[in-house]
């Protein structure tokens, strides 16, 4: 049995240089051996206000992390939805959003890290499944 999955992904690294943001195809053929096809890939610049908050962000109060979290979702939400215009792919086509988030604290010698772009509001704007928060368990222990 073949199982395949259409994901659009999403990763900010501390580098700052922009959003990276891909359609890729995963397959999953008979005998368990995966492949990929990567369909689409674009890096878009972040706006200097966003920038700069990012740069700064590790300065913020939780407060204020919490509430740039969610207006990060908000900018990724959009820009998800304007890739997906730019590439001309219908939204039913695809499975989910895998979006890695953008780091602002990763300690895993104490058990903890922490990525923002809120997953929640990123589904809530493009519609659709969004899987996030990958490294928590990995540092859990």
């Amino acid at each position: 049995m073949s199982h395949s999955y259409k994901t659009i992904g999403l990763m900010s690294g501390t580098s700052m240089d922009g959003v990276d943001v891909s359609f890729s195809e995963y397959s999953q053929s008979g005998d368990n051996k995966w492949s990929y096809n990567l369909h689409a890939a674009k890096t878009y610049a972040y706006p200097e206000n966003l920038a700069k908050a990012l740069r700064d962000v590790t300065k913020f109060s939780a407060q204020e992390i919490n509430i740039f979290n969610k207006h990060l979702g908000i900018f990724y939400g959009h820009l998800i939805n304007q890739f997906i215009d730019e590439i001309s792919v219908d939204k039913s086509d695809i499975d989910a959003i895998a979006s890695h988030g953008h780091t602002v604290f990763h300690q895993p010698e104490n058990g903890f890290t922490l990525q923002i772009g809120c997953g929640t509001t990123i589904a809530a704007i493009t519609q659709l499944n969004v899987i996030n928060d990958f490294r928590s368990k990995d540092v859990v222990f």
